[in-house]
């Protein structure tokens, strides 16, 4: 979190990062992934549906739960 008398730091919306398996990323853009946090982002965590499918839950200050992936 930030104090507010410093204001806010938004210069970015997430970022999603592809690894190799040996120590490298690539960086998929928020248009193709989907991934995009407006707000003051809180905390994530990774979940497996019912199905084995991956969801991220993305908790934001003042603002409502972001959901991605499909239960």
């Amino acid at each position: 979190g930030v104090q507010p008398d410093i204001g806010t730091y938004d210069a970015g919306y997430g970022l999603v990062m592809l690894g190799n398996g040996k120590g490298s990323f690539t960086t998929v853009d928020h248009q193709k992934s989907g991934f995009f946090v407006p707000g003051e982002g809180r905390d994530i965590k990774k979940l497996e549906g019912i199905k084995g499918n991956k969801i991220i839950l993305v908790s934001r200050n003042n603002a409502s739960l972001l959901i991605f992936g499909h239960p």
